[in-house]
């Protein structure tokens, strides 16, 4: 079975962005999302009207994931996959904590300005029957730390706590040769599906800071030449400060 999966940090909305914030942009997404059509998608910085935006623009997707504060409120992960694909097992939200099932918690020896979440999906295939799991997350952008234990806590539920293949997305704030990003990629039978790109995914509308943090990990392999840095623009306008990565995995 081939899974077409992207990792797309959508930007929180804020008008400091000029023609770059939220509304500048949505038709700009909706349109590369029609296009690309990909299987299964992890969103980071999805502030609730984005969210909204998102159910109710991509009508053949599911949307998944709750905001990150105590109260659920506040800025998601989101997963999206596609309905006439697949149908939900099994959802699972946590904080990036040593309290992971505690709502708003945070690692208190490295105390990020925000509390830091990952979604998890149980999908099985309508077609081939299989069944895998899509997690998604968006790691500190303060603390080393943090990063740290947030991505062995991920892995710790992928592969212990989990029976299933999966596909692993985000945004990780964390350069390739940083200690959370080897703590990934060190472990057995896991696969950097972005380990080609090279280039910047972290860009700023164009400023190409040299920055990238956005990964695709799985403990299966990715299908040659699907690999994609979608660099997409329309005028001033961008999809985000991030580009979208997409590759097509082979769940078997």
């Amino acid at each position: 079975m081939l899974v077409n999966a992207m990792t797309f940090n959508i930007r929180f909305d804020t008008r400091d962005d000029g023609a770059n914030c939220f509304d500048g942009r949505k038709v700009f997404i909706k349109e590369f999302l029609d296009r690309e059509k990909p299987d299964v998608i992890g969103f980071q910085e999805v502030l609730p009207h984005v969210r909204e935006w998102l159910c109710d623009n991509l009508p053949d997707y599911t949307v998944l994931g709750m905001g990150r504060n105590p109260d659920y409120s506040g800025e998601s992960v989101s997963i999206a996959y596609r309905k006439d694909k697949f149908d939900l097992v099994k959802f699972d939200q946590f904080w990036l904590s040593d309290t992971p099932d505690v709502p708003g918690s945070r690692y208190v020896l490295d105390q990020s300005p925000c509390p830091r979440i990952s979604v998890q999906a149980t999908l099985v295939s309508r077609k081939e029957g299989k069944l895998f799991t899509f997690a998604n997350t968006h790691l500190d952008h303060v603390g080393a730390y943090a990063r740290l234990c947030g991505a062995s806590l991920l892995m710790t539920k992928l592969l212990s706590e989990n029976k299933y293949p999966f596909i692993l997305t985000g945004d990780f704030n964390a350069l390739p040769d940083e200690a959370s990003i080897k703590e990934i990629k060190n472990l057995k039978g896991v696969h950097d599906l972005t380990a080609a790109v090279k280039e910047t995914t972290y860009h700023g509308y164009g400023k190409e800071t040299g920055c990238k943090i956005d990964y695709i990990f799985s403990n299966k392999t990715a299908v040659k030449g699907t690999l994609t840095v979608h660099k997409d623009k329309k005028g001033e306008v961008w999809l985000s400060d991030h580009y979208p990565i997409s590759v097509t995995v082979d769940i078997h």
